[in-house]
């Protein structure tokens, strides 16, 4: 009886393993590179991972540029609940990175961000409005760091909630 215990126990610790162990998808890792949008108007968005001098630091830095001029610019760092030790553009749903999902004439961008810990599906996406002289943050989302296409399945799944950041 015993070896039955140990050999069933075994098996199922394995498969445990195995399944904890799958690669992330392969679109997540090439999206986890978008740190880059062309807005509708010809004006660009940019996002930087900022360095000190032990290399990489917790702190993204996103500014709005039109040509060669910065119209404005926001560094976060311990901001909105959470740890910006990584963050990329991510679509709101089904591939569209910029949509007016609140219909306020404001483009929408989503931005999803690792906290630094081990715990990648209970990451967040942070959806902004991008206005001509600032970036406002609308609400937030749980994501999954290495498995998220996007933060919404369909644009209807969008629902403001200010409680949420």
């Amino acid at each position: 009886m015993p070896i039955k215990f140990l050999s069933s126990t075994m098996f199922l610790l394995i498969l445990s393993l195995s399944v904890a162990s799958k690669e992330p998808d392969s679109y997540v890792i090439k999206l986890q590179e978008k740190k880059y949008l062309k807005m509708p108007d010809g004006k660009e968005l940019i996002l930087v991972r900022l360095f000190n001098e032990i290399g990489p630091s917790n702190h993204i830095r996103l500014f709005l540029r039109k040509e060669k001029k910065v119209l404005w610019d926001v560094t976060y760092h311990d901001d909105l609940g959470t740890l910006w030790a990584d963050a990329h553009f991510i679509p709101l749903y089904d591939k569209e990175f910029i949509s007016d999902l609140d219909g306020d004439s404001y483009p929408e961008v989503a931005i999803a961000v690792w906290h630094g810990g081990s715990a990648v599906q209970h990451c967040r996406s942070i959806i902004f409005s991008v206005r001509p002289d600032q970036l406002f943050a609308l609400t937030s989302r749980e994501i999954n760091y290495e498995f998220s296409h996007s933060v919404f399945k369909e644009r209807k799944d969008f629902v403001l909630s200010s409680s949420t950041l």
